[in-house]
């Protein structure tokens, strides 16, 4: 105990060019990952790029936030005492990370209710990150317009060099 603790700072043995009092993790490290992703959720209020970024950098090395494993003996809510075997039953009982209310303290007991009201805020944090599916079709024929302006475009000059070479040879070397 203590090792790594330099006059009462952490110091990586295993990364010593870290400066002290940092702690290197990795996005690739799976170990690492899900408390990189918590702490996206945390930061965003203060730096909604770099938890953006962040989130990008875990999903390009693999993390997917929907699973993770589950503990072996569920989870269980402080607040009412109920224990939930499956993460689906635990994600609706317990609402969204940080910020979200369990379905005890709101006293949604219907199962189904408490279901649809949890899709009904994801569906609402994605319109407010705009990421619904209106924004991603919105993207999507920005995306196609522009491709299609380009190759107009380019058909354009092509047509343009070609009418150029054709009135070039028609009228014959200008020197």
């Amino acid at each position: 105990m203590g090792a790594h603790l330099i006059d009462g700072e952490f110091q990586s043995d295993k990364y010593p060019t870290t400066p002290r009092g940092k702690v290197p993790l990795s996005v690739k490290d799976k170990m690492a990952q899900e408390l990189l992703w918590l702490y996206a959720q945390r930061r965003r209020k203060v730096d909604a790029e770099f938890s953006a970024d962040l989130e990008a950098a875990l999903r390009l090395a693999g993390f997917d936030p929907s699973t993770y494993e589950s503990p072996p003996h569920g989870w269980t809510c402080f607040h009412c005492g109920e224990t939930f075997l499956t993460a689906a039953a635990a994600r609706d009982h317990f609402g969204p990370p940080f910020g979200g209310e369990p379905g005890c303290v709101i006293q949604v007991r219907d199962r189904g209710l408490l279901s649809a009201l949890r899709e009904a805020e994801a569906e609402l944090a994605r319109y407010r990150e705009e990421n619904g599916d209106k924004d991603r079709q919105m993207a999507a024929m920005a995306s196609d317009h522009a491709t299609a302006l380009r190759s107009a475009a380019e058909l354009g000059y092509a047509r343009g060099l070609r009418d150029a070479r054709a009135e070039a040879e028609r009228d014959g070397p200008s020197r």
